[in-house]
């Protein structure tokens, strides 16, 4: 993992604790984080993208409102999976990237809408059909953003 992609996750994380509540739709809210453990992924691998996953989660939930080990637990698993599904070359597709973004925010809004069915006595498809979907689909877009910058096309593969 390069100076830059540590220095990228301290401020996404710190985005995300400071800009993530305030650019809420409904109850929808982003996640940058995913994005970059993604992105994490496919260039260095399932072991990074473990440990970048699980240390940005864990300071996310103490920064945030949910449980400590929620959002770890969450992107521990996008991250391996990611990095299992590509197999080490530059990756200027975007098939990879957007299908472990979706696939990935789907698993972390699954988590909130369980959470947020128990401790609101509502239902988990209301949860997850109000609160869930937007969410992943403003992160997929946010992710489609970060996709079609000019940075992101200059990084190949370290594996």
């Amino acid at each position: 993992m390069s100076f830059k992609q540590i220095a990228t996750g301290i401020a996404l994380l710190i985005l995300q604790a400071g800009l993530s509540p305030l650019i809420t739709f409904g109850d929808a809210r982003p996640s940058l984080l995913l994005p970059f453990v993604v992105h994490t992924a496919l260039l260095s691998g399932s072991v990074w993208a473990c440990i970048a996953g699980f240390i940005l989660g864990l300071f996310s939930d103490f920064l945030g409102s949910t449980p400590v080990g929620m959002s770890s637990l969450a992107l521990v698993i996008v991250g391996f999976i990611a990095g299992r599904i590509w197999d080490g070359s530059a990756f200027r597709l975007w098939w990879p990237w957007m299908v472990c973004v979706i696939g990935g925010s789907l698993i972390l809004e699954a988590l909130r809408g369980l959470l947020l069915a128990s401790v609101a006595d509502i239902s988990f498809f209301n949860a997850f059909i109000w609160s869930g979907l937007p969410s992943v689909l403003i992160t997929a877009g946010i992710a489609a953003l970060w996709f079609l910058s000019p940075l992101h096309k200059e990084e190949t593969a370290l594996r």
